[in-house]
């Protein structure tokens, strides 16, 4: 076999190796919202993204791999060769690199910018800037900056439309339901669009490989691509997305907002038609920030407070930066190729510099000092402590006012717990704890602030009287949060002690569990009745009990729904604790 025949083979491995990483990097894009809605269990969601991403590969159209294959370099203009096939091979290589950093450290970034930064950082240094159809380029950059802004708009405007009909509706069971079990067909739909779209990419690259190294020229009237290569990059993209991205899949899911089933079905349904108008068409757009931005667009109709922009902030930044950056790598990749050591050194010195500024790093900053986690989430149960205080006033004084400082206190937790993400994703040392479960564990306090607030907005809403039954909840989920602190503050320092504070919590969740068992068997014996001996008076009676009874299920329900959040709470301090010992 000749070197030549090695080295073609080689490139379309990689090509085939980036279509993997495509697919499990943008799979987690694809299936997180269902997962975090619950809609659709993990394994039965990566299996449909795969199924229907190679179907959408295979099957719809080769538009996006022409625009790749010969829309922004004409292969037949380039010089055929092993030289040639190295400019391929380095692109490939940066934007394999930058998918897998971005992967590492559980970034949407966009598999899409990054092969088009590697190709052309690749192509300039390679062959100058000549043969670059620079009006093409343009036209997809511009794609790629305006299909985002309308993923989060469309998806803006669908979940108003949502909310707006689901409030006339008045079943929030059910209109639940109905998005819940609509994203099965929402999720077929992106799988299939985004095996039309990333998919595609690849082929073209393949393609474009094949052509440039003489093995193969497109016969008037044929298919662009042969059939071997669809069927190649269909496989690999399904391959990669059965694997799944479960570090992205927690950032889409649970990172930027809190994803109910109506957030998931909006922001899939507009990402899915905007993927697939644009393959359409033939343009390569990000999947990944179409996406992640339809997301976005979902919690910002709810409540734009409850988006955390602290990690779309991030996404952004990487959004920004792919391009650059996998150019700069797949550049530095060819210089090395060719020998040219001392322009590796200067682009390697530059890219440190260039992040050095962006994160204004003094020397002090490249070597920090270890922050203490543990005391910011004492400080931060500390607060959801006195945050719930402020519950337990309103429910002993129910008025607008006191409504308004629950409000308040659940700001200042919502402030506590933002200042501990931030501070996770601007140092570099988090100790000996993991930061995925100091993150995870800062949200789920988050959380039991979150749900009580609801509960007392609920009450004030639909004028719902604080009973016993409330009350006691209220304060079992307190000494939760309280035992929840201590363990927080014991976990380093005596590990008996921190076992012990998780159980108790535990004990008080299940006694709120029990408490909820209790009001629901009573307000169930309150409606029934014999109706052949059922008076009108009775009736009005019975009409008025089931209304006040489903709405102060709503006010049931948050706490319920805190109380699961002091469950994950625990089971994130045990995790950490079984770490540690």
């Amino acid at each position: 076999m000749s070197v030549e025949a090695i080295v073609v083979i080689f490139a379309v491995v990689l090509a085939l190796l980036f279509d993997f990483t495509n697919g499990f990097h943008d799979a987690a894009n694809q299936v997180a919202t269902a997962i975090k809605t619950d809609a659709i269990k993990p394994l039965r969601a990566l299996l449909i993204a795969a199924t229907f991403d190679f179907i959408g590969a295979f099957f719809l159209g080769s538009k996006v791999a022409e625009t790749l294959g010969k829309g922004i370099v004409d292969p037949h203009l380039m010089t055929k060769g092993v030289s040639s096939v190295l400019v391929i091979i380095a692109a490939l290589l940066g934007a394999i690199l930058w998918n897998l950093w971005t992967w590492r450290t559980g970034t949407p970034s966009s598999s899409s910018h990054a092969l088009i930064g590697g190709l052309l950082g690749a192509f300039v240094v390679g062959w100058g800037f000549a043969p670059v159809n620079w009006m093409k380029v343009l036209s997809v950059f511009v794609i790629l900056v305006v299909s985002p802004l309308i993923g989060f708009l469309v998806a803006s405007t669908l979940t108003r439309i949502g909310i707006f009909v689901s409030s006339i509706i008045s079943f929030p069971t059910r209109t639940n339901n109905f998005f819940r079990k609509g994203q099965y067909a929402t999720l077929i739909t992106q799988a299939l669009s985004h095996g039309t779209n990333d998919a595609q990419k690849t082929m073209g690259v393949i393609v474009f490989i094949l052509t440039i190294s003489g093995m193969y020229a497109q016969v008037p009237g044929k298919a662009f691509i042969p059939a071997w290569v669809m069927l190649a990059c269909s496989i690999a993209i399904a391959i990669g997305a059965l694997c799944g991205g479960w570090r992205i899949i927690r950032t889409l899911g649970w990172g930027i907002y809190d994803i109910k089933p109506i957030h998931s079905f909006t922001s899939q349904f507009s990402s899915a038609s905007i993927i697939y108008l644009s393959s359409l068409f033939g343009y390569p757009i990000s999947t990944t920030q179409v996406i992640s931005s339809s997301v976005m667009g979902a919690g910002a109709a709810e409540n734009p407070r409850r988006v955390h922009w602290e990690v779309t902030k991030d996404m952004a930044f990487a959004w920004l930066v792919t391009i650059p950056a996998s150019a700069a790598v797949s550049a530095t990749f060819l210089l090395l190729f060719r020998g040219m050591w001392p322009y590796v050194i200067v682009i390697i010195i530059s890219a440190v510099s260039a992040y050095m500024i962006w994160k204004k790093l003094s020397l002090s900053r490249i070597f920090p000092k270890q922050l203490d986690f543990l005391h910011m989430l004492s400080e931060q149960a500390g607060i959801v402590v006195e945050g719930l205080k402020t519950a337990q006033i309103y429910c002993e004084k129910p008025s607008p006012e006191a409504a308004k400082i629950v409000d308040r206190a659940e700001k200042e937790a919502d402030e506590a717990h933002h200042n501990i993400i931030a501070n996770i994703r601007s140092t570099f040392i988090t100790g000996k704890y993991d930061r995925h479960n100091i993150e995870n564990l800062s949200q789920k306090i988050d959380d039991i602030m979150d749900e009580t607030k609801k509960a007392v907005i609920r009450m004030e809403k639909f004028e719902v009287p604080p009973d016993n039954y409330i009350v006691e909840m209220l304060g079992k989920l307190s000494e939760a949060v309280v035992l929840i602190k201590e363990a927080v503050e014991t976990l380093g320092t005596d590990q008996k002690r921190c076992g012990e504070c998780i159980k108790a919590a535990r004990k008080r969740e299940n006694t709120i569990q029990h408490i909820y068992e209790g009001w629901y068997g009573k307000t169930e014996s309150e409606i029934k009745v014999d109706v052949d001996k059922l008076s009108l008076d009775r009736v009005g009676n019975v009409l008025r009990t089931i209304i006040r009874n489903r709405d102060e299920e709503k006010v049931q329900n948050a706490f319920i729904k805190a109380a699961d959040a002091v469950v994950m709470a625990t089971a994130e301090l045990e995790t950490i604790l079984a770490k540690i010992s």
